[in-house]
């Protein structure tokens, strides 16, 4: 090994020339904001509502589909995945809700155009949009409620 090249540092062997630049830490430190739990938003009445009826749904969704709804994967189901988004009427429509494991619910997150591929996420121009209920749907949501 080459002295020239190292130096003894407290803490080991290091580069030759290398030095902890305390100044420059400190400056980052200072920049950077801090990280503030905040409480809670406050939630519409409406909404709490809604939240809890989907809680249910979908702890009843999730029993019914105890596999994960993604070709070729055998895995217990963990997540439901919203395969057009969350935004109004789409949280509670089970039409596009999806059984995922973890790992194709990170896939939907991370890598959007493979999840496409595996259809487990909404084509392009489709997301946060709902289509027409068809006569049948319309009359099993009757049914629904009369029961």
């Amino acid at each position: 090994m080459d002295a020239a090249l190292w130096t003894n540092v407290k803490g080991g062997l290091k580069p030759h020339g290398f030095r902890r630049k305390k100044k420059v830490v400190r400056k980052l430190l200072a920049k950077t904001p801090i990280r503030r739990i905040s409480r809670p938003k406050a939630m519409s009445e409406k909404r709490r509502r809604e939240s809890a009826e989907y809680e249910r749904r979908k702890r009843k969704f999730l029993r019914s589909r105890p596999v994960c709804e993604c070709p070729q994967c055998f895995e217990p189901s963990k997540d439901l995945h919203h395969s057009r988004g969350r935004a109004g009427p789409l949280f509670l429509d089970e039409r596009y809700w999806i059984a995922l494991c973890r790992e194709h619910h990170d896939i939907c997150r991370d890598y959007p155009e493979v999840a496409r591929k595996l259809w487990i996420l909404c084509p392009k121009g489709k997301w946060g949009k709902s289509e027409p209920k068809t006569l049948m749907e319309v009359f099993a949501d009757e049914e629904k409620k009369k029961t």
